[in-house]
């Protein structure tokens, strides 16, 4: 698959996940939670669509010193408020031919559950 047509997958699945009331389903949200921690480099993410916020938890720490070593508690986690999920995950997606791979990998695991339950675009 070529890199334009694996952004182009990428983001009719992020509209595809985003096409909810109040809550997505099970699907789209563990798509939305592995999505932004590979894009965020994060360890975890927690997504409250109630009030919109996205919280990451990142080992990243706070200093550039990489002969540090440094404890959990020294890490980032900020949260991320947004008003339109659909554009917050279109913003976090890479250009960089490196995460070609990963996405590929994304739209094989959630291609088929996150479409079966939409009409074909």
């Amino acid at each position: 698959m070529r890199c334009e047509d694996v952004l182009n997958a990428l983001r009719y699945l992020i509209q595809v996940s985003c096409n909810f009331t109040t809550k997505p389903g099970p699907e789209s949200q563990n798509f939305h939670k592995e999505f932004l921690k590979k894009s965020l480099g994060a360890w975890d993410i927690s997504i409250d669509y109630k009030n919109k916020t996205i919280t990451s938890w990142s080992g990243k720490p706070v200093s550039i010193d990489a002969s540090t070593v440094y404890k959990l508690r020294d890490s980032v986690n900020p949260n991320i408020l947004y008003d339109d999920l659909e554009a917050t995950l279109l913003g976090c997606i890479q250009q960089n031919p490196k995460y070609q791979t990963l996405y590929a990998r994304l739209i094989e695991k959630y291609e088929t559950a996150l479409t079966n339950s939409f009409p074909s675009v």
